[in-house]
């Protein structure tokens, strides 16, 4: 893979499996976009915990079509380290989200795309972010 990732915070992939969603379309597209111009997306392995639990009893299906669109990646101690001076850094920073912005640092992803304006405001200091709207 010759282009760098873009990383997707989990409320992409919420805004997309809601169908009723005023942003369902914006988020879908953002994946259209990934797969129509060859590019890949990233994510950390909190967004399927972020994703389970708000889904239904048929969450294992959608899950294993996120995982099938975009590469999940651990949080490992580099990441979990990036993520605590993220949060020394930012203190409104939560935690969850450190650790999204920590991984999208970490992964060399070019650009950040979430729909929470308090994680858009902070990445993009750090990292090229598209707010979804």
């Amino acid at each position: 893979m010759k282009n760098k990732p873009t990383y997707l915070d989990t409320n992409v992939f919420i805004y997309w499996l809601d169908v009723g969603s005023p942003f369902n379309s914006t988020a879908a597209a953002t994946l259209r976009k990934l797969e129509k111009y060859k590019d890949w997306g990233v994510t950390s392995v909190i967004t399927l915990t972020e994703l389970r639990s708000g889904l239904g009893e048929d969450g294992s299906s959608a899950l294993q079509e996120i995982q099938a669109l975009v590469h999940t990646l651990l949080v490992d101690e580099t990441i979990a380290i990036r993520a605590g001076e993220l949060r020394q850094l930012y203190p409104a920073l939560r935690t969850p989200d450190a650790i999204h912005l920590a991984t999208a640092l970490i992964s060399g992803a070019s650009k950040m795309v979430t729909a929470d304006k308090k994680l858009h405001s902070i990445a993009s200091k750090q990292i090229k972010c598209t707010l979804l709207k």
